[in-house]
């Protein structure tokens, strides 16, 4: 009988201490990576979720965006998610820049990352604004600005805007005059470098009418037409390089098909369309109220 009791305790232990090694697992998470960071396709896993370890403490200030799933990106670029700390001196910028009015702050929406773009080794910001029905933005824009650290940013914290683009945003490690290439993302046509095209459907119609929502418009996937067609999406990209005072405007800028032979990093790798949905974003007025 003592022997059995030994035996019973000893396997009791055993299993105590597995239980212990996975509750660490999960809170540790399993792939090891540090919050707003993803790489190559790992981020194409469970999209359509959002996230929560990115929630900002209540006590620390209250922030509307947790990190989310990222979007699936070449598996020669690094990934990173937006920020998710709300940027008041970002938010007055923004405002000011595009010349948003008070009463339409809610109705813009951001993301934003740090980076580096001549390799001093100061932070500058990328910005993705979006407001399709806000005067002065009607549609997005990737927005370059200084990041001043007394938060007191105005439009001349702006260094260059990009109208109508796409996200992800990358940047390229090969650098022109001493600045890092940048490779954006086509927004003109679906939404956010997803350029719809449509097989023997209704072209151009939406996944919710016509009056369907930032970041709705069919093409994501492939989709069937209502009048029975399917919806493919080609991504389109347009390398831009330093001219020795700002950027090369999109229209200056050299077409690619694909990524191929490029690497670097990929910023705003947030699922956008899924954030839009699950009311998960940054908004004008979130930092500075």
């Amino acid at each position: 009988m003592k022997k059995n009791v030994t035996l019973w305790f000893f396997a009791a232990l055993i299993s105590v201490v597995l239980a212990a090694g996975c509750g660490r697992r999960e809170q540790d998470g399993s792939n090891g990576k540090a919050d707003g960071q993803t790489k190559g396709t790992e981020n194409s896993q469970a999209v359509d979720q959002t996230g929560t370890e990115g929630a900002m403490n209540t006590e620390e200030g209250t922030s509307q965006l947790q990190l989310g799933s990222a979007v699936e990106i070449p598996e020669s670029f690094d990934g990173k998610l937006a920020e998710t700390k709300a940027h008041a001196g970002l938010e007055r910028a923004i405002a000011d820049y595009c010349g948003v009015a008070q009463e339409d702050y809610p109705n813009v929406r951001y993301y934003y990352n740090y980076v580096d773009l001549n390799g001093d080794g100061k932070n500058e910001i990328l910005a993705l604004v979006l407001g399709q029905q806000v005067s002065g933005i009607e549609g997005n824009a990737l927005l370059w600005l200084h990041d001043e650290e007394n938060q007191d940013m105005t439009k001349d914290s702006v260094r260059q805007a990009f109208r109508q683009v796409g996200a992800p945003v990358y940047i390229s490690n090969h650098m022109t005059g001493g600045y890092r290439d940048l490779i954006i993302a086509d927004g003109q046509n679906g939404s956010f470098g997803m350029q719809t095209q449509v097989n023997e459907g209704n072209a151009g119609h939406t996944a919710e009418g016509e009056n369907a929502p930032l970041g709705k418009t069919a093409g994501l996937d492939d989709t069937t037409g209502q009048n029975g067609g399917t919806v493919m999406s080609v991504q389109e990209y347009t390398l831009l390089i330093w001219t020795g005072e700002k950027y090369q405007e999109i229209e200056e800028g050299t077409a690619l098909s694909d990524l191929a032979g490029y690497e670097g990093t990929a910023i705003l790798t947030n699922n956008i369309e899924s954030d839009f949905i699950n009311d998960n974003y940054h908004f004008l007025g979130e930092g500075m109220r």
